[in-house]
C-alpha cells in the first residue's frame, strides 16, 4: 500500500512537470513492462504463442527515492520465469536522457546496454539500448510504465486485464446460465466456491503449449482445478484438460468443454 501511495504521489509529479533534460533520473521510478508483449497479446489473445517475446528482461521495479550514491538497484523478471536484479549508475550514458547500468552481453563482451528515459506527452516509456563496441544500437526493447498494484505481480495484473477481467454470462455443460465476474488483481466469482484465478505466462519451466487457466479456492492449496483456455473476441471458453503420460503436464489435446463465457456490455 505504501508503495503504490508512492507511485501516485511521483506520478503526480511527473505530470505536472515538463522533463529535465539533464536529469532524467525521476521518471524512472516504477513499474514496467514489455510493450511489444503487451500489445502482441492484445492481437493474439494467447499468453502461450505471445510468451515467445518474453526473453531477457521483461519487467522491472525501479525505485528512484531510496537513497543511492554512486548505483541504484533494479529489480527484474527474467524470461518472465525468474528473478533478477541489475544496477544503475547515475552517470550520463550515450544520450542525456540514458543511464549505464550492469546488465551484460553474456555473448558478447565488448557491447554493453543502457537504460533511457523516453519523453512523452501521455504515456511514459523506457527503452533498453543494446549497443556494439563503436556505439552502434544492436537493438532495443521499449518498457511502458503499467500500474503499481500490491495484490498482484504487475505483469500479471496487465495480463488479466487485457484478456479477461469483466463481467460474463456464463454457460454450463447443461447450457445452466449463471453470472462470472474477473476482476484485474486475480479474483473470481461464480464458478462454483471458487476465489481466485491464475492465467499461466510462463512456459519455460514445464512442457506445457497450451493456454490454461487455474482456479482456487483461496489458499486452499488442495482445492483447484485446470481448465484449457481460448479467446474469441468478447467469448471465452474453459475446456478439461488431458495429462500428457510422458512428462506430466497438460496435453496439447483439450478435453471436454466445460464452460462458455460471453462479455457482458
Amino acid at each position: 500500500m505504501i508503495r503504490a501511495v508512492v507511485f501516485c504521489l511521483v506520478f503526480l509529479v511527473i505530470a505536472c512537470k515538463s522533463p529535465a533534460p539533464d536529469n532524467p533520473l525521476p521518471y524512472l521510478y516504477g513499474e514496467w513492462a514489455r510493450e511489444d508483449y503487451l500489445e502482441d497479446l492484445k492481437k493474439t489473445k494467447s499468453p502461450y504463442k505471445s510468451s515467445r517475446l518474453l526473453n531477457g528482461v521483461v519487467y522491472m521495479y525501479i525505485d528512484t527515492t531510496k537513497p543511492h550514491t554512486d548505483s541504484m538497484e533494479i529489480g527484474a523478471s527474467w524470461n518472465n520465469h525468474e528473478g533478477y536484479t541489475f544496477y544503475l549508475y547515475p552517470n550520463k550514458g550515450t544520450t542525456n536522457h540514458s543511464f549505464l547500468i550492469s546488465h551484460p552481453d553474456y555473448d558478447d563482451s565488448t557491447s554493453r546496454y543502457e537504460l533511457a528515459y523516453v519523453p512523452g506527452n501521455k504515456s511514459r516509456y523506457l527503452t533498453l539500448y543494446h549497443y556494439n563496441k563503436s556505439n552502434a544500437v544492436i537493438d532495443s526493447v521499449r518498457f511502458v510504465s503499467v500500474p503499481a498494484n500490491t495484490a498482484l505481480e504487475p505483469l500479471q495484473y496487465i495480463v488479466n486485464d487485457i484478456l479477461i477481467a469483466g463481467s460474463y454470462k456464463c454457460f454450463d455443460s447443461l447450457n445452466r446460465v449463471t453470472t462470472v465476474k474477473f476482476s484485474s488483481e486475480g479474483k473470481i466469482s461464480g464458478v462454483a466456491n471458487y476465489t481466485d484465478y491464475l492465467i499461466a505466462t510462463d512456459f519455460n519451466g514445464g512442457p506445457e503449449r497450451i493456454d490454461y487457466i487455474v482456479l482456487s479456492s483461496g489458499n486452499v492449496r488442495s482445492t483447484y482445478t485446470t481448465y484449457g483456455l481460448n479467446f474469441d473476441d468478447d467469448t471465452v471458453r474453459f475446456y478439461g484438460t488431458v495429462e500428457d503420460t510422458l512428462t506430466g503436464g497438460i496435453s496439447d489435446s483439450l478435453g471436454a468443454l466445460r464452460y462458455t463465457l460471453v462479455k457482458e456490455r
